[in-house]
């Protein structure tokens, strides 16, 4: 506790945008660090690292918290990183792919029947990008709409979800079928 105190206290004071940890520090947990700070009403970006894809608790209680991305340690010197401190620090959210089906399994399984209201092809073309971890301001320019349309597009898709964030809305879709995993960016 005395470890997450001074951590949260360091990360008050020098009020980031961004903060990337690991689910293991050397004392306390990072996910503890992730759930407090993304509490704050002006919570940073956070990018969290996992040292095992089984770790279904810490990776739902990050997710649970809102953390905006989830990476596996192992992924680091393979591109996953840079790409997950590049799309997480743009506004988008990344959920390393080989955590798709551990994140996926410890959600609650769709309620049988229509769990969702039918979305729009839009929604499905603004869902499509979110899981890619594209920002608001990437998905306009992809889909040449402006910045307040995806914002409606996003608004909706919350509610047609039933999703919190945009974080939710996009594991969601991928849960429900809605939309594919996207493939690996090689270069960006």
């Amino acid at each position: 506790r005395r470890v997450l105190f001074r951590s949260l206290a360091l990360v008050q004071r020098l009020s980031p945008d961004f903060v990337f940890v690991s689910d293991e520090l050397e004392q306390g947990s990072g996910v503890d660090l992730v759930m407090a700070v993304k509490a704050w009403p002006e919570a940073p970006r956070t990018l969290l690292m996992v040292r095992e894809e089984r770790q279904r608790s810490a990776i739902r209680r990050a997710f649970d918290a809102g953390c905006d991305g989830i990476l596996l340690e192992e992924g680091m010197g393979l591109g996953s990183g840079l790409e997950a401190i590049r799309t997480v620090c743009g506004g988008g959210i990344f959920l390393d792919r080989s955590l798709g089906p551990t994140l996926l399994s410890t959600l609650d399984p769709p309620e049988s029947g229509p769990s969702h209201a039918p979305l729009s092809p839009r929604e499905h073309d603004v869902l499509a990008r979110l899981v890619r971890g594209e920002s608001n301001a990437d998905i306009a320019t992809n889909l040449t709409i402006s910045i307040d349309t995806v914002k409606t597009h996003l608004r909706n898709l919350l509610l047609k979800l039933r999703a919190r964030d945009r974080t939710q809305a996009a594991v969601r879709g991928l849960q429900l079928g809605l939309v594919d995993w996207p493939e690996p960016l090689q270069d960006r």
